[in-house]
């Protein structure tokens, strides 16, 4: 690459993974994906090692690249997630307008893809719970079909948190399908 007419900038690109060892060659595989990419000269590049924090592990390459425009900043931004940018060469950027317009249609519709998916996810969450909680009230009254119990038999058959249960239960009292006495479930 030609370097007169060439941004270089500075990026910082975090991962979190495990075990330790795959989110290393992962971190570096992305790189390894950057190098290939013609629209970018990886100029330096440097790895931290590891940290563990609980039970995942965080890592981040430095690293230094040189493009052609602007625009390219924004794309790795898009690709790559980086933590961190920072313009280090030329001290002043221009843009024209074509291009300006073109990182903004871009930008929108990429905002779009991800609203998308956001929503889909959104939804499938809510069917997730949704089913969830209909599993564990079906798996209280397979539990009390068979006998009167407490909340602690229940969670014992069960497997579901005390809270959790107690919430459903109370559920299936509104429902009219179980009925409490003290601290004993039944079904109606």
């Amino acid at each position: 690459m030609n370097n007169e007419k060439k941004i270089l900038f500075a990026a910082v690109v975090e991962m979190l993974g495990r075990p330790k060892e795959h989110l290393q060659e992962m971190l570096k595989k992305v790189i390894e994906d950057l190098k290939t990419r013609a629209e970018f000269e990886v100029v330096k590049e440097f790895y931290e090692e590891p940290e563990q924090h609980e039970t995942m592990f965080s890592s981040y390459v430095e690293l230094e690249v040189r493009v052609a425009d602007a625009q390219h900043i924004a794309w790795f931004c898009f690709d790559f997630l980086p933590a961190s940018i920072e313009i280090i060469e030329p001290e002043d950027v221009t843009f024209k307008s074509q291009e300006l317009s073109s990182f903004f249609n871009e930008l929108t519709t990429r905002m779009h893809i991800v609203d998308k998916e956001m929503k889909k996810l959104k939804q499938e969450n809510f069917i997730l719970n949704k089913n969830g909680k209909q599993i564990v009230k079906n798996s209280i009254t397979v539990c009390l079909a068979k006998q009167e119990m407490v909340i602690q038999d229940i969670t014992h058959f069960t497997g579901v948190p005390e809270k959790l249960l107690k919430e459903l239960a109370d559920e299936l009292i509104k429902e009219g399908i179980v009925e409490k006495s003290g601290d004993i479930f039944r079904l109606k």
